[in-house]
């Protein structure tokens, strides 16, 4: 061991400073690459997904309008005034943006005196009777010279009661009116952009040559035949290649009307350029600490030594829980900058800790800051002022759980709490409490008005009850029972605070209103969404009533009414 000897403090502290100095640094800069490498990826793999879900999102759109108007033509085959609704139905087909041309074709055996085709004929052809209409399917982009623009051409078959063909309906939309906006927005200025079809041809390329292939596996990649074995099999998703970094990133997302995948691919060096920087800077920095650290060693030790000692001694206080008052510094060095910033992290971990004794793991974290920044939410006590309280339970889930076994049980509340967390956290609800298979939540109005956060609320339970749907089809896929949920909403003044002690509050409400939401919420059948009268006055314009019925409520003397409702409008796919 006398290897180890040295002959002075300086030599001593300089060898065992420097050295886990340079440890830590060479480790916190590794992991410190790995970490950020994965969260850039997973932005760039969000970003992309974002991106790609917008373009498919505009395709399909701009295809529904007109497949909107065959269907309306497939629905007149038996009305009485069907000539004049359907040739009015043509026009506007016609008039759409984008359409070029419609063709109405009866068949020989329908009777039919021909073709009706393009804006300037009579309408001759319309008004022919048929059992049903049904679309088709897209065609792949053509060439039109009579417009001098490709095309792509919807179809729809009319038929008998028997299933025989009489007609057809075709509309021919133009293909750059389908994809303009995409290359206008220019999303695709750092990666290149693909839209295939499911079998991997092209039917449009950014990067498109002479000699480039018409199909992704045609380029012997196999990095893009993984991603025509995915878009196969998956709706939308993300790939790395091979390599740290990935040396290709793709994302990709169909359109379902069209059968067209949009495909992503960028350069992983592109996409992680700030970080391989950060690592090159990291290591150069580090070198430069290090020889710092020597001379502030040999300068001042004293003074290096007493703050690292001060330091220390708080950071085992910190270990504890035990936070403490902030290490009082006033140089300006790096000691100095180290202390201020151990006081900020300090202050991070409070501020963090705070937060997770209020609200718990089930607030978004946005919007728990914005409670946090109002004075009243760091203090014990409350305010009394109106909100929206919702409550849901699973139907007969106690009955239910008495045949299962334990582990299937805990699946069953796993998969429905975890997805009934995400939406209430969507909508900036609060999580008071979990009653067994029931979720207690309230919306605060904050410094907005109580329709706002009603509305909120509204949208929130009909998004629970539509993804009730997902959360059963996991079930189903793992032989486990499904469910059904009864939700109820109320409306009125709570006291809203910290409720506990100094050591151990939590950010929630108190009043009869809540006990009368419960009470509502027990009048819910199976996937029932019943609300307050209160409630329904401020979401009326939201919803539709399915039926309204008298409650007496344990605790109020006079019935209640209550309304059973859905949403006006479809809800958008969970």
């Amino acid at each position: 061991m006398a290897i180890y000897r040295f002959r002075s403090l300086r030599t001593r502290l300089a060898f065992l400073l420097l050295t886990p100095v340079a440890l830590i640094l060479f480790f916190s800069g590794f992991f410190g690459f790995i970490y950020a490498r994965d969260i850039m990826l997973a932005q760039w793999e969000e970003a992309a997904t974002l991106k790609l879900q917008r373009a498919a999102g505009i395709v399909e759109m701009r295809l529904l309008r007109p497949i909107e108007w065959m269907e309306r033509f497939h629905d007149s085959g038996h009305m009485m005034e069907r000539r004049f609704l359907q040739n009015l139905i043509l026009q506007q087909l016609r008039e759409l943006d984008g359409v070029v041309g419609v063709d109405l074709i009866w068949s020989n055996a329908a009777g039919s005196p021909g073709k009706q085709k393009g804006p300037h004929h009579s309408g001759r052809g319309a008004g022919m009777p048929f059992h049903r209409g049904r679309i088709i399917g897209l065609t792949k982009p053509t060439f039109k010279a009579s417009e001098g623009v490709e095309t792509v051409t919807i179809g729809s078959s009319l038929e008998d009661e028997q299933g025989g063909e009489l007609g057809k309906l075709q509309v021919e939309m133009r293909f750059d009116y389908l994809m303009k906006d995409i290359f206008q927005w220019g999303w695709w200025d750092s990666e290149v952009a693909y839209l295939v079809d499911l079998d991997g041809n092209y039917v449009l390329d950014t990067e498109s040559k002479a000699d480039a292939p018409t199909r992704l596996e045609g380029r012997s990649n196999p990095f893009h035949q993984e991603i025509l074995r995915q878009i196969k099999q998956e709706q939308f998703g993300t790939l790395f290649g091979q390599g740290h970094p990935p040396k290709n990133v793709a994302g990709f997302h169909r359109i379902d009307y069209a059968k067209w995948v949009i495909v992503l691919i960028a350069q992983g060096d592109r996409v992680l350029a700030p970080i391989i920087r950060y690592r090159n800077y990291h290591f150069i920095g580090s070198f430069i600490l290090l020889v710092v650290v020597i001379v502030l060693i040999r300068s001042n030790l004293t003074r290096l030594v007493g703050s690292i000692r001060k330091i220390s001694s708080q950071a085992n206080q910190v270990a504890k829980g035990e936070y403490g008052a902030p290490i009082p510094s006033k140089a300006r060095d790096e000691i100095g900058q180290l202390t201020h910033s151990f006081n900020q992290m300090v202050e991070g971990l409070k501020e963090r800790d705070l937060i997770r004794n209020t609200f718990g793991r089930y607030v978004d974290p946005d919007f728990a800051q914005r409670i946090m920044a109002r004075p009243e939410a760091r203090q014990l006590g409350g305010q009394r002022r109106e909100v929206i309280i919702m409550m849901s339970d699973i139907r007969g889930f106690t009955a239910m759980a008495e045949t299962l076994t334990p582990e299937s049980t805990v699946t069953i509340l796993n998969r429905y709490f975890a997805r009934m967390i995400h939406i209430i956290n969507q909508f900036d609800g609060i999580i008071v409490d979990f009653i067994g298979d029931a979720i207690l939540v309230f919306f605060d109005p904050l410094d907005g008005s109580i329709q706002d956060v009603a509305t909120k609320g509204i949208q929130c339970a009909f998004q629970m009850k539509q993804d009730m749907a997902l959360v059963n089809q996991a079930l189903r896929e793992e032989s486990l029972p499904e469910f059904e949920m009864g939700i109820g909403l109320n409306a009125g003044p709570v006291v809203i605070g910290n409720i506990g002690s100094e050591e151990r509050a939590k950010y929630g409400i108190v009043g009869s209103a809540v006990n009368v939401t419960q009470r509502i919420q027990g009048q819910a059948q199976g996937g029932e969404v019943v609300v307050a009268d209160v409630v329904y006055r401020y979401v009326k314009d939201l919803v539709t009533i399915h039926r309204t019925f008298q409650a007496q409520l344990k605790g109020i003397q006079s019935p209640v009414t209550l309304h059973v409702v859905n949403p006006k409008h479809e809800l958008p796919a969970g």
